[in-house]
């Protein structure tokens, strides 16, 4: 259930005529009543920790949806921020049942506590029809989240045989993960168990998912560039025909330590050329799967949104791709059946392999990467009797 805390320190004249009452209650319902918040603190529901402002009266909403408000606009009324902080949290607003919203692009931290801050004369400088004239300024926290002993359940690429300038590695958990430093609990080690020294670009609080279950590892770019800075002080982070285990430590709310194996073949130094990619096209009528086998490692978070199916008038088709890392495989399953017809696999230019090698750009070439020009991002293909 969403928590509501309401603060109510206006009140009326005992001696005023209950019909002046009544004028005000009707025709000044934002002057005399408080506005008040309620956040979503169940984890449960899917609006978990937004923020909702309630009293607002029903032509200021219809206003400020007819104005199609920028971010910024609803910011200068409705500000979020850690508390002590200046820096506006990072999110979106709506209106929802009524109700001014503010929905953060990541989890809360269970940590700190969140200041909002609510000012009538600024939204009513953008909506005339906001009676209230207050400045608001509220506190609060979420408990914590994270008792279940947490596991484990992949890690991408999945594949046991990895390109040498191997770029990110996800990892994806059970449950939410909570705020601590997920680098004091993950390592690198060779075969007969030596550290690997600094192999990741390591940020304190990570760089998570919005629902903090999967965690991206940045292998050091600095370090997969050759004859730069990190590389020629540091060396590569991985050697060729050599096997290391990434290590998830126990410590960190798991039931034992996580070991994930791989071996090292040569690094990968060329861009994604989609001419060599192979289409197997579904059946009309069907919700088949389409299937993709790419001559590459992709990304995985990258393959499975940035390519998309157009039909044959360049409407996009719904549905949705998954990665498979260890056939090198992309599946697309429709949201309708298929029909009979030419279609097109969109591919975005901002894709990546596992190296960081997009269509158009080699992330290392010496340390510079190169580009080539105007490449064709679009496969061709037919529905099948």
């Amino acid at each position: 259930m969403a928590q509501t805390v309401k603060n109510s320190n206006t009140s009326f004249s005992r001696g005023g005529t209950i019909c002046l009452l009544c004028f005000f209650i009707l025709v000044l319902p934002s002057s005399s009543q408080e506005l008040s918040y309620s956040v979503e603190k169940d984890f449960n529901n899917e609006r978990y920790g937004q923020i909702f402002i309630e009293g607002i009266n029903e032509q200021t909403i219809d206003l400020l949806l007819q104005k199609g408000l920028s971010d910024s606009q609803w910011a200068s009324f409705f500000k979020v921020n850690v508390a002590g902080a200046t820096r506006l949290m990072l999110g979106s607003y709506e209106v929802y049942e009524g109700k001014v919203s503010f929905r953060p692009r990541f989890l809360p931290d269970q940590t700190v506590s969140y200041e909002i801050a609510f000012s009538s004369p600024s939204l009513k400088a953008l909506s005339p029809t906001h009676l209230d004239t207050r400045e608001y300024k509220w506190t609060v926290g979420f408990e914590e989240l994270y008792e279940e002993i947490n596991e484990v359940v992949e890690v991408f690429p999945k594949t046991d045989l990895v390109p040498a300038n191997l770029l990110r590695l996800y990892v994806h958990f059970s449950n939410p993960v909570n705020f601590e430093n997920p680098h004091k609990y993950i390592r690198i080690e060779t075969n007969e168990g030596k550290l690997v020294e600094e192999p990741f670009v390591e940020m304190e609080q990570g760089l998570w998912s919005s629902d903090r279950r999967r965690l991206t590892l940045l292998i050091h770019p600095g370090r997969v560039k050759r004859n730069v800075g990190p590389n020629l002080t540091m060396g590569e982070v991985f050697e060729v025909g050599k096997s290391y285990n990434l290590i998830v430590s126990g410590e960190w709310n798991l039931e034992k330590d996580y070991v994930k194996s791989f071996q090292v073949a040569a690094a990968i130094r060329s861009t994604i050329d989609v001419k060599f990619w192979k289409v197997l096209p579904p059946k009309i009528g069907t919700i088949q799967n389409l299937t993709i086998e790419t001559d590459k490692l992709l990304d995985n978070a990258l393959s499975e949104r940035l390519l998309s199916i157009l039909d044959k008038t360049g409407k996009t088709v719904s549905g949705q791709f998954v990665y498979n890392s260890e056939a090198s495989n992309l599946t697309f399953t429709p949201d309708q059946v298929w029909s009979a017809g030419n279609y097109a696999i969109n591919v975005d230019p901002r894709l990546e392999d596992v190296c960081g090698n997009t269509p158009i750009t080699v992330f290392d070439v010496e340390g510079e990467g190169s580009k080539e020009k105007n490449p064709d991002l679009r496969i061709q293909f037919r529905t099948r009797q």
